[in-house]
């Protein structure tokens, strides 16, 4: 073998001037070829260049999506085509880049690049290249490489705007499902096992997540940031809008958090820049469907337009959490169970608490302050209607200890009750050793009883200093405050929300102790 391959190699050789000969006629066609197509060109003229408004173009894509998850300091490069199917030749201009100089992506077209680029021409029936490159560093914190990174890459045409979104990863973390999964939803099942994510970086979940049965666990420490937006549907024609970002609980599904005082779980946006820091509404929310679970132990809810929201027969057991900066409910329960030992409301759009069609609740040491908005902090009602002539009732227990209810309104409690009076099991609630801020309810003869059903409750009148500040969300008691030595002592809870330690025979009132 070794003998043939020699002689094939020799002989290759020995046809080197035939060779040589052949490829200097391939030139010299090919310069001809060259040559000619030159005059060619020479003898047409350029197309004309189209200057009217409203010009199609069109695009190989609309979204350059990155999706590789970088492990450390990288680039890569995609490209997408511009046509121009006009009659006619086209000039772009101000090809940029929405970040402007603090963008993450670079571009090129045709060869050329700059942070501008103008007189960019299409001949009529032609297109373009165009190359984009992106460099990320997943170490970095996410003022500086944001965990989703979206921008646009802009060009002109006669005036009007075009654009494709370019969409890449920054950060090293887990992605539910997937980048650019708008409008998706993905499903995780386990046949009514149980799934841990004990994955030590943060969770990003894109799109709409579904809990089907399958109990998701959550350990201490876990970090969730839920990337919303508008989502759009095409269906027969039709098309329909909805805010994404949504974490779904069905029916046989569980959703557990293992949080500690020292490593709690987290939900919230994916916008981690200062200033979204408590920019509200910038994702849909958690909802647990009919028959549903949530359990959540040291977790925080933030930046959400709906924090929680149970369904009929749902069950929620919430202890030291916080729903905060919500655009519209802190937790909406629609015929549920919640119980709630230790939480905190606040700075929600509408009412911190929304209890509708009635349901079972249990609330031990809350704090709801709803300063800054036009509704209470609280509304219970045993009743849903379809329109004026038809609604439906059941009936509502609601008890309420240690807890306060604090906001700019007058009253903080609404009760709406569509039973008759002889009827009280349909509308059942009560409050012990509470801090309440109510005005029109103890003028309503409706309500007639509300003292004999708030034992032992402080009136408020929204002057007092109840807590440390409200400005910067410490809602510890004052050392004057009202709240102090007020509460009854419960035997299963010895503590706060963050862990101090209660007295034991004269504790306060709402989810803080003061310590001494």
């Amino acid at each position: 073998m070794e003998n043939n391959y020699r002689f094939q190699v020799h002989n290759l050789f020995a046809f080197k001037p035939i060779i040589m000969k052949i490829r200097t006629t391939i030139q010299y066609i090919l310069s001809v070829f060259v040559l000619g197509t030159m005059v060619f060109s020479s003898c047409n003229t350029d197309d004309t260049i189209l200057t009217d408004s409203g010009l199609s173009l069109r695009f190989s894509t609309d979204t350059l999506t990155f999706d590789t998850v970088f492990t450390q300091i990288g680039s890569t490069t995609l490209s997408f085509k511009v046509y121009n199917d006009n009659d006619g030749a086209v000039e772009l201009n101000n090809f940029r880049l929405s970040g402007g100089s603090a963008s993450f992506f670079r571009y090129n077209v045709d060869g050329l690049t700059s942070d501008q680029l103008d007189k960019i021409s299409i001949p009529s029936n032609d297109s373009i290249y165009v190359f984009v490159e992106v460099t990320v560093d997943p170490d970095q914190n996410v003022s500086a490489s944001p965990f989703i990174i979206n921008e646009e890459l802009l060009m002109d045409l006669n005036g009007d705007s075009h654009s494709i979104t370019l969409s890449a990863w920054g950060q090293n973390a887990n992605y539910i499902p997937q980048l650019n999964a708008k409008g998706a939803l993905s499903k995780l099942t386990c046949d009514l096992n149980t799934i841990t994510w004990d994955d030590p970086k943060p969770y990003i979940i894109y799109g709409i997540f579904v809990i089907d049965s399958c109990e998701l666990v959550i350990p201490e420490g876990t970090e969730i940031y839920v990337y919303g937006g508008v989502g759009r549907i095409e269906n027969d024609n039709e098309i329909s809008f909805f805010n994404e970002g949504l974490i779904l609980i069905n029916p046989d599904g569980k959703l557990t958090t293992q949080g500690t005082k020292e490593n709690p779980v987290l939900f919230t946006d994916s916008r981690l820049e200062e200033e979204f820091d408590t920019q509200s509404g910038q994702w849909s929310g958690i909802r647990a469907l009919n028959d549903g679970q949530i359990d959540f132990s040291y977790t925080r809810v933030e930046n959400s337009t709906v924090g929680l929201w149970a369904d009929s027969a749902a069950v929620v057991n919430l202890q030291n959490t916080t729903i905060q900066n919500t655009s519209s409910f802190g937790l909406v329960a629609i015929n549920a169970a919640v119980n709630a030992k230790n939480c905190l409301f606040t700075n929600n759009g509408e009412e911190s608490i929304n209890i509708t069609y009635g349901g079972n609740y249990s609330f031990d040491y809350c704090t709801i302050s709803s300063s800054g908005n036009k509704t209470e902090g609280l509304r219970l009602s045993n009743y849903f209607c379809l329109d004026a002539n038809t609604c439906f009732y059941t009936g509502l227990t609601a008890r309420f200890r240690n807890c306060v209810f604090s906001g700019s309104t007058t009253d903080e409690i609404n009760l709406d009750n569509l039973v008759p009076a002889e009827d009280p099991a349909f509308f059942d609630y009560s409050f012990t050793n509470s801090a309440v801020q109510v005005n029109e309810v103890l003028e309503d003869p409706d309500y007639a009883d509300f003292m004999d059903r708030c034992k032992d409750c402080i009136i408020l009148d929204n002057t007092e200093k109840l807590y440390q500040s409200i400005d910067e969300r410490n809602f510890i008691p004052d050392s004057s405050s009202v709240l102090l030595n007020k509460a009854i002592p419960i035997s299963d809870i010895s503590t706060d929300i963050d862990d101090n330690l209660r007295s034991n025979t004269t504790p306060d009132i709402g989810c803080y102790e003061l310590s001494e």
